[in-house]
């Protein structure tokens, strides 16, 4: 009986560390000013996602899983992108007011962009960037019972101006 106990902790301890690795991977979080985000719906449904030159701010948050090689098709990569007007120090909207997209870059049946429509994000502008909190849900197969999608920060957390496109801006 001990034996059948100890092998069942086993199990239950290797399951626990298994999942744990899944979750591990790279957050960068990033804003662009003077830019725009261009949605698009294409013929078939899906949309088209572009951030281009324009006169709003863009946020990016990617989550980048750690790929495993001893498993097939286990990359995931996950973007959050949205606008906010350009200027001011701190802004908050609700996901239905501005421009704000779900991507899910992966082996799965919900892969590409999603709209989001439900929830919030806030940001506060601080001397080395942006602190930013979001409350964020949407389903990313409409006509499905599953597939409803969820992120929150418990904190604000800060995103920055990638170092190129400050590099490509003052050589202009």
């Amino acid at each position: 009986m001990k034996k059948i106990a100890l092998a069942l902790a086993l199990i239950i301890f290797l399951g626990v560390a298994r999942a744990q690795e899944t979750i591990s991977g790279t957050h960068t979080y990033t804003y662009t000013p003077e830019s725009s985000l261009r949605i698009e719906e294409l013929e078939d449904g899906r949309l088209s996602v572009n951030v281009e030159r324009g006169k709003n701010l863009v946020f990016t948050y990617e989550f980048s899983k750690k790929d495993n090689p001893a498993i097939a098709d286990d990359e995931y990569i996950m973007h959050i992108i949205f606008e906010v007007p350009l200027g001011g120090t701190s802004f908050r909207y609700e996901a239905k007011d501005i421009k704000i997209v779900l991507m899910k870059g992966c082996f799965c049946s919900d892969r590409g962009y999603h709209r989001i429509v439900s929830g919030y994000v806030s940001g506060e502008k601080t001397c080395k960037g942006w602190k930013v909190k979001w409350q964020l849900e949407t389903k990313t197969v409409p006509e499905s019972e599953g597939n409803n999608w969820k992120s929150e920060t418990k904190k604000p957390v800060s995103f920055i101006r990638p170092k190129a496109i400050k590099q490509k801006r003052k050589s202009k």
